[in-house]
């Protein structure tokens, strides 16, 4: 099902439901809508101030709210204003980067209003449910309706931590496998990743705080239970990315052990190397200096003797490193 591009308003009671499609908000009559039915209207494009203003008026949206909507403030929030709640919360996409799209609503009495520049993946699901399903699912609320946007919206999350959880586990064969440049990107780009997670986790759980401790009137007590379980939720999601950052930095102590391992083996073949060549560069050197009586320079075996030597010391040298574990 492709997403709608545009405005949508969504309004059911018992075994019905009415979608009505727009380009605009300009387009949209929106006196001959009956807010004492339940109302979802969705807006999944970015729109100017004067195409919301036929909107705002009709549903005395606080200024305040279209500019939070038209900026794209990103800080997940909640504030509450004379006629309803205004939450603010983040959908969240990872394919290489995690990438962050903001998604507004606003809670008015029966009405739920949803502002977002492109359409959640987990939007179409609901609307879905809300044409297909049973008449139960039909006389929910807009208080509960919120609740389940979010609770999609977290459920979300922890799809999103299973696929760190397999991107981490590659990084983890890679370094065992041999440690190289591209595993330290990777690990510094993970880092990245739950950084930007934990920004919007961490204040959205504040957020969420307020459904479950406060006795506002906009949030029945029925539906408080609910939000109570995308709290605990979050604490999950929040517990979990922070279990991942220690993993990082444990696997940044396993990368710099492996380089560090590997460096040492290199240092310690060209020490061996070395230490070889030296008494050969002696007995060369010995040779090499040209003393008038030296018996072995006169000799017809004096060349091969001196190669001999050379091989002799070479290969008791390499036994001896070999009986004492250094190579």
């Amino acid at each position: 099902m492709e997403p709608i591009q545009g405005v949508q308003i969504i309004q059911y009671h018992d075994q019905s439901v009415e979608i009505t499609e727009a380009s605009s908000p300009a387009e949209v009559n929106w006196k001959n809508f009956d807010t004492r039915i339940t109302t979802w209207i969705i807006f999944s494009k970015d729109y100017s101030e004067e195409e919301f203003a036929s909107f705002t008026k009709q549903f005395t949206i606080h200024p305040l709210i279209i500019e939070d909507v038209l900026q794209r403030r990103t800080r997940p929030a909640l504030e509450e204003y004379e006629n309803g709640l205004f939450v603010v919360s983040s959908c969240l996409q990872l394919s290489y980067e995690l990438t962050e799209s903001p998604v507004y609503y606003y809670l008015t009495g029966n009405v739920l209003i949803s502002f977002m520049s492109n359409m959640c993946d987990y939007f179409q699901p609901i609307i879905h449910k809300l044409k297909n399903s049973k008449p139960r699912s039909k006389k929910m609320k807009a208080d509960f309706l919120l609740n389940i946007l979010l609770d999609y919206q977290v459920d979300n999350y922890l799809v999103l931590l299973e696929e760190i959880d397999e991107k981490m586990e590659v990084i983890q064969d890679d370094i065992l496998e041999e440690a190289d440049l591209k595993d330290l990107k990777e690990i510094q780009h993970m880092r990245t990743v739950l950084y930007r997670f934990l920004r919007v986790v961490w204040p959205m759980r504040e957020m969420l705080n307020f459904f479950v401790l406060d006795d506002s009137d906009m949030i029945s007590d029925g539906v408080k239970h609910f939000f109570r379980d995308i709290h605990s939720h979050l604490y999950q999601v929040a517990d979990t990315l922070e279990t991942y950052r220690e993993m990082l930095s444990g696997l940044m102590d396993i990368y710099l052990s492996s380089v560090n391992n590997r460096l040492n083996q290199v240092m310690k073949i060209l020490t061996i190397v070395s230490t070889i060549f030296m008494p050969l560069s002696f007995i060369t050197g010995l040779y090499g200096m040209n003393f008038k009586f030296m018996p072995e320079l006169n000799s017809p075996y004096g060349y091969p003797a001196a190669l001999l030597l050379m091989l002799m010391t070479s290969v008791g040298m390499l036994i001896f490193f070999r009986k004492k574990r250094w190579i």
